[in-house]
Parts: C-alpha cells; sequence; structure tokens
C-alpha cells in the first residue's frame, strides 16, 4: 500500500484498536457481525488511559527487538495489560 501510512503507524493503530476492543468489548473483537449492546462488557476492565503509551514503547521495543535479532518479550501487571497483551496477538 502506498497510501503514506508506515507499517509502524499501522502497527500501533491495530494495537490501540486491539486495546480499546479488549476493555470495551466481551466479544465480537472483529467485527464480524453488527455491534450490540450486548458485545460491551458490564464492568470495564483496565485502563485506556495507559493503553496508547504502552503500545508506543512497545512498537519501538518490536524494532529494536528484530534490529538486534533478539526474541524477548516484556510483560507487566495492571491496568495497562489489554495493552500488552494487544502487542502479543
Amino acid at each position: 500500500m502506498n497510501d503514506g501510512i508506515t507499517d509502524f503507524e499501522r502497527f500501533r493503530r491495530a494495537t490501540n484498536y486491539l486495546n480499546a476492543a479488549q476493555i470495551f468489548l466481551q466479544d465480537n473483537f472483529l467485527l464480524e457481525r453488527p455491534l450490540t449492546f450486548d458485545d460491551i462488557k458490564p464492568r470495564l476492565l483496565g485502563h485506556w488511559g495507559s493503553g496508547p503509551g504502552v503500545n508506543l514503547i512497545y512498537a519501538h521495543l518490536n524494532k529494536l527487538i528484530q534490529k538486534l535479532a533478539r526474541n524477548d518479550v516484556c510483560f507487566g501487571p495492571g491496568h495497562a495489560f489489554p495493552a500488552l497483551q494487544a502487542n502479543c496477538f
């Protein structure tokens, strides 16, 4: 694709979407059918405010890991876990 969007930005957008979907949706993450109120979690788990920052850090870490030909994975606890898990997808 030559739409001016880099692979790095595509990766960040995808992880931000997966992060938000994990926080707000209990089903239908890939929008395989129209969203309904039943798809929304009654109790939100996770914190959106930390997600984009964690996704940005992980995007840069992924570039560094690939550049150095490493096989590393980083995890952390707490309300940012949906962002960390989005990067694992």
